[in-house]
């Protein structure tokens, strides 16, 4: 498929999704009343629905976010940790070679 084609279909169905959204909130006008704990408001049913869905999809967005960003946190206390591990042991080769160097003890006894 071509590039254009792609973005011509994504259009098409961007403008169906408006269009089915613009029919929902215009066949659901109704009044309700909606109470948040602290206050209450008067809203059309489509607008509700609308107001909610965005919200949990920024909570639903921010929680995956949260979990990426514990998840990086982890990975790069890990890598440091490796660092200094392999920083400590190449500031001082000298104790490596000398344990090489270093006779085995023999226990015959």
């Amino acid at each position: 498929m071509t590039t254009l084609f792609k973005r011509l279909i994504a259009l098409v169905a961007m403008a169906l999704f408006v269009f089915v959204g613009i029919t929902f909130g215009k066949l659901n006008a109704q009044s309700v009343t909606v109470d948040y704990f602290f206050f209450t408001s008067n809203r059309s049913i489509s607008e509700s629905l609308a107001l909610f869905f965005f919200a949990g999809l920024l909570l639903g967005a921010l929680a995956m976010m949260f979990g990426s960003w514990v998840k990086l946190r982890r990975k790069v206390r890990e890598l440091k940790a490796d660092l200094a591990q392999s920083s400590a042991a190449a500031s001082n080769p000298a104790a490596d070679v000398q344990k090489l160097e270093k006779p085995a003890s023999d226990s015959d006894g």
